[in-house]
């Protein structure tokens, strides 16, 4: 019989489930074989032991109270509060001595009264409430069954001594039972403390558990329960941490020689197996539970054996968005694995390109096959009769295909052209070949300029390098490019350094290198990072720069590097602590030692998190780069990051969490705000549409965001950092002034 597409035969799910049956019961026969033998003992005595904690705890509890009263006892010694005759001589002596005994107990709560008595005052004994006569304030029983009052009887205590409520008879206002503690004040014969403990002190200590203090292990001091004499008696005999009783109940025993006394703890037997109890009912109701869930689960998945196929193709579409809707199952997931493919080798081109044009700008090529071989990567022919460098800005954040796209557009027919972001949607290298017509090449440009205005509504600067034979002196119109950049603010929007009639290559401030340095650490670039901030330390170390100057640039370099790790490693946020002893230091030498170090952590960093992740595919690093490169997505929220690294929303926040100590969500934030901040600067959209760009579906809660982050709403954070003569007023930065990183330098 042959069986048909996307079904089972009948003996095959019976397979599926006798083998889900024997594997799962197996298991339980055996438990319950040796379940009443082991499990039982094993888990009994554990609550045994828990038990004997807690009346190790009851005991450390009574030990702390009972020292307690003894060092406060202890400080009576010579106490001239309490002398009679300084008492005598003042006349509010009486009201002092209450006011400090009442300070005595009121930090606490397991004595509520405490005396003083002298015997230079014997007829009057002090309280915190008050000052009574000795004969009204208590009277105690004494073995014959007379009474005797505090008089009578202190004289012959010489220690530490406990009276239980039934050897005292109370005054007619005393309220409730209390168990008095009398101790001799060290070196002062005739002086005497009195501590009132409350029968709720010594039940609370124990959470409402039956337990008893014995007294010498034989006069029962407390008991929460009647006490039984025969039962006091095998106390007093047991040498055992617990007893068992004739009639089921446990006795826990402790002696404690701090305090002098003997604890019991007495607990039904039903008490000590409940627990075992509901652990065998927990255990059965989740073992069924689990054969139920189990069998059923075993039959889906029998029968919808195709499932991991239709998961796989509708992963396959979230991932590539153009795969025919005619493809299903396997041919879709093929479709998407070679879209991916190709997608993976274009990036792979795009970034060999970009190392080979920076290898070229910065002149790291020490042979002419090195030379050719990065040519050949930034796609330039290599025997062109002169190279030059074109640097173009705009004023605000633009997508970066927007500008390739344009300046490829106009320019390929001209002459070669391959390019690059050099600071992420703001600033592009380009290396240009021979173009016959400097007039042309200008139309060309400008073109390239009047396509990005009207495609991001930005304006275009265009600075251009001399052109060399030579492509290892592209430095040289790198460099150009940029000091004509920085030196020419005010100029046209199109200018060449051979018409900008400048006679030498001045030393002009490398803002832009330093913001690229930046790009290249949080975009975990190790090789481009390491190239800029090679040059910049070669420009302090063999350039003639001014003392301030160089340390400038050390501690900028030392300062974004600082804060790019930080980025990279949320949890890092002490690496600022760093750069803070260095901020006043002047010495050049020092701040480029400084800085080579630092570069070195940084490198080490990005060579790390540049391996490859196989074994953590949904680390915190891998979804921070994906966040920092996609934080401008209209879609982007925790909910897209989960979709796209195969997590659920709270395994995504707690790995983030854990691994970073910040919530995904902040970081989502932060990182969109900063967005936002750039197109309100940057651009020209309304506050409705960048509140659309950013996934707000309507505007009042970006601008209630917005201005709980900032301080302000989207118009006055606009009006403010595009107007300079309004933020100088605010003592705010300018738009200029407001770059990230700070290079600041006055």
């Amino acid at each position: 019989m042959r069986r048909k597409p996307g079904t089972l035969l009948d003996n095959t799910l019976l397979r599926y489930l006798l083998s889900f049956l024997l594997v799962l019961l197996l298991p339980l026969v055996t438990f319950f074989l040796i379940y009443n033998r082991y499990f039982l003992s094993l888990y009994q005595n554990e609550v045994f032991e828990r038990y004997q904690n807690e009346i190790v705890s009851l005991d450390r509890e009574i030990v702390t109270h009972v020292q307690w009263m003894r060092n406060i006892a202890g400080q009576f010694t010579n106490q001239r509060t309490f002398r009679q005759e300084d008492i005598i001589e003042d006349a509010p002596g009486y009201s002092r001595t209450m006011n400090v005994l009442s300070s005595i107990v009121s930090p606490q709560d397991f004595f509520t009264t405490i005396s003083f008595y002298s015997s230079a005052s014997p007829d009057t004994v002090y309280t915190n409430n008050g000052t009574f006569n000795v004969r009204f304030y208590k009277q105690y029983y004494l073995p014959d069954g007379t009474l005797a009052d505090l008089k009578r009887i202190l004289p012959e205590i010489t220690d530490e001594q406990w009276f239980t409520p039934g050897q005292q008879l109370m005054s007619s206002g005393f309220q409730g039972l209390s168990y008095d503690c009398i101790i001799p004040i060290p070196h002062t014969p005739g002086d005497y403390v009195i501590f009132s403990v409350p029968e709720h002190s010594f039940r609370r200590l124990a959470n409402n558990t039956d337990y008893m203090i014995l007294y010498g292990k034989k006069d029962v001091l407390y008991s929460s329960f009647v006490p039984d004499p025969l039962l006091t008696e095998q106390i007093s005999e047991s040498s055992e941490p617990f007893v068992r009783l004739p009639d089921g109940r446990v006795l826990f025993c402790r002696s404690s020689p701090e305090s002098g006394m003997y604890l019991a703890l007495l607990l039904p037997e039903e008490v000590i197996l409940s627990p075992v109890q509901e652990a065998q009912r927990l255990f059965l109701v989740l073992f069924l539970l689990l054969a139920a869930a189990g069998g059923f689960l075993v039959f889906v998945m029998a029968m919808f054996n195709y499932r991991p196929i239709r998961r796989l193709s509708e992963s396959a579409r979230r991932r590539v968005s153009d795969i025919p809707r005619e493809l299903q199952g396997t041919r879709a997931v093929g479709y998407a694995l070679e879209s991916m493919e190709r997608q993976t080798s274009s990036l792979r081109r795009s970034v060999l390109r970009e190392r080979a044009i920076f290898k070229l700008i910065y002149g790291r090529m020490q042979d002419d096959p090195s030379v050719s071989e990065c040519l050949q990567l930034a796609e330039l022919p290599p025997n062109e009769q002169s190279y030059c460098t074109m640097v173009l800005q705009t004023v605000g954040a633009v997508p970066k295909e927007a500008v390739m796209e344009a300046v490829t557009h106009s320019l390929e027919a001209l002459c070669p052209v391959s390019g690059m972001e050099y600071i992420t949607g703001k600033c592009y290298l380009f290396l240009l070949g021979y173009a016959r017509s400097r007039e042309k090449l200008r139309q060309a440009l400008t073109e390239s300029c009047a396509l990005i205005t009207e495609q991001t509504g930005q304006a275009v600067r265009i600075t251009v390098g001399k052109g060399y034979s030579n492509p290892r002196k592209l430095n040289h119109s790198f460099r150009q490019a940029l000091s004509l950049h920085e030196s020419m603010a005010e100029g046209p929007d199109i200018c060449f350094y051979e018409e900008a009639g400048l006679e030498k290559e001045d030393f002009t401030y490398p803002t832009l290198d330093l913001q690229s340095l930046y790009y290249a650490l949080v975009q975990t670039d190790p090789e481009r990072y390491q190239l800029i901030a090679d040059t910049l330390m070669d420009t302090v170390q063999n350039g003639s720069l001014q003392p301030f100057t160089a340390c400038s640039i050390c501690c900028d370099i030392i300062n974004i590097s600082l804060t790019g790790m930080r980025e990279l490693q949320p949890c890092s946020l002490k690496l600022q602590e760093v750069y803070s002893s260095l901020r006043w230091e002047t010495d050049p030498v020092l701040l480029l030692e400084t800085a080579k170090t630092i570069t070195r952590q940084a490198l080490e960093l990005l060579t790390q998190l540049a391996q490859p992740e196989e074994d953590a595919p949904d680390s915190a690093m891998q979804i921070i780069r994906y966040i920092n490169e996609n934080y401008s997505r209209e879609d982007m929220n925790v909910s897209q990051v989960a979709q796209v690294f195969g997590l659920s929303v709270s395994n995504l926040s707690h790995r983030f969490k854990s691994q970073t100590g910040m919530n995904i969500s902040d970081y989502i934030s932060e990182k969109r705000l900063d967005y936002a901040r750039q197109l309100l600067i940057g651009t020209r959209l309304t506050i409705s549409e960048i509140a659309l760009s950013l996934g707000y579906s309507q505007a009042p809660n970006f601008i209630r965001k917005f201005k709980a982050q900032t301080g302000m709403t989207p118009s006055e954070y606009r009006s403010v950092y595009m107007n300079p003569a309004t933020a100088k007023k605010k003592g705010l930065k300018t738009n200029e002034q407001k770059t990230k990183p700070d290079t600041d330098h006055d």
